[in-house]
């Protein structure tokens, strides 16, 4: 069945019959990014770390907690974390320290599965592999503090979490069409791929979530850089010039 973990998700092996070789019972594993698939994953033993070569398979029921997108966004006094399950937790307000069962918020307008998580000024943008859909902080006094914002929401969504990259007001990620999106604040969303980039991101095939972005300003110019693993090549985008490079070693 679908397991729902990420790369780096804790994995613990708890059985009384026949482990993969080299695996020991009770003890904790990492997710790899190697081997990902929707039902069958390889493990390290460190996070981060590379695969353990392993023989045989091992079947079972994935209990525990839902692995969450490695974001930890603060708003309005509280801690917000994303599940792999498009469900938002959140911590007890001013206490990161304390995160009750019934602090969560499913954001499934249209399903899918979710990717990031990020603020944008006075909204918690929820980034899902199909759209991205927009919370304010309504100060419910049950549940979760958020609401959706219905009408922003984005049929556009993120292909891959480390290709989000925010700065000063501005949001970029590979969406799920192959290209690469721009949210100026909470209004303004615009594609800015060309046309040789979305053939490549296309190229890229399922290592598209293997994507990484980020940006950086220098000379007085902002730069989304992103890299793609398969191509092993690396873009720029001048928001001044609104134009892509290519950058080379």
């Amino acid at each position: 069945a679908t397991h729902g973990l990420v790369a780096g998700s804790p994995v613990v092996f708890n059985t009384t019959g026949a482990l993969p070789t080299g695996i020991t019972a009770g003890t904790t594993y990492y997710v790899s990014a190697t081997g990902l698939g929707a039902s069958s994953f390889q493990i390290a033993a460190t996070a981060g770390g590379a695969s353990i070569n392993t023989t045989g398979t091992q079947s079972g029921t994935h209990t525990g907690t839902l692995p969450t997108t490695r974001d930890l966004v603060y708003m309005d006094g509280y801690f917000f974390t994303l599940r792999a399950d498009c469900v938002v937790v959140n911590s007890s307000v001013d206490d990161p320290t304390t995160w009750a069962a019934a602090s969560f918020l499913a954001a499934q307008m249209y399903g899918g599965v979710g990717v990031g998580l990020k603020r944008q000024n006075n909204l918690m943008v929820i980034f899902l592999d199909r759209v991205v859909q927009f919370f304010y902080d309504a100060e419910n006094t049950s549940g979760s503090p958020l609401s959706n914002v219905e009408q922003a929401c984005q049929q556009m969504g993120c292909a891959s979490h480390d290709s989000i990259a925010e700065h000063e007001g501005d949001i970029y990620w590979v969406t799920n069409h192959n290209t690469v999106a721009k949210l100026t604040g909470v209004t303004s969303l615009n594609e800015i791929q060309s046309p040789d980039l979305q053939r490549l991101l296309e190229a890229e095939g399922t290592a598209i979530v293997n994507s990484i972005g980020y940006v950086i300003h220098i000379g007085g110019r902002t730069f989304y850089i992103l890299n793609l693993s398969t191509a092993a090549r690396t873009f720029v985008y001048d928001t001044v010039e609104e134009l892509w490079f290519e950058w080379e070693a």
